[in-house]
């Protein structure tokens, strides 16, 4: 921690202390190293199922967005099974290629959950 956050930090104890007694009513604000483990856990534990269909209905929805912009509805498409297997290949590669741009999709979407 730098000394400015160091010295913030001690600030806003100093207040919180003249406002309320003990830590009682106190936000936490960080998460502690057991929370980091567990969310760990719970990443790793996600069923490989529910991940595949979370991801499948994303990336049918991109397809979607363009086939309604190439004037074309996506529901004519549903029985066609090249395209979800051209969608599976398609997402394998770019993963493999580029596991960074997952990754940095990934932590913005879970910065953002406040």
């Amino acid at each position: 921690m730098s000394e400015r956050s160091e010295k913030l930090k001690k600030d806003l104890d100093s207040l919180m202390s003249e406002w309320m007694f003990g830590d009682e009513g106190r936000t936490l604000i960080r998460a502690t190293a057991a929370d980091h483990k567990k969310a760990l856990e719970m990443a790793e534990s996600l069923p490989s199922k529910t991940l595949l269909a979370d991801c499948g209905i994303v990336v049918a929805g991109v397809l979607s967005n363009a086939l309604v912009q190439a004037g074309k509805r996506p529901a004519d498409y549903w029985r066609d099974e090249d395209i979800p297997k051209a969608l599976a290949t398609k997402l394998a590669k770019a993963l493999s290629e580029d596991p960074e741009a997952f990754v940095t999709a990934v932590k913005a979407t879970l910065k953002g959950g406040g």
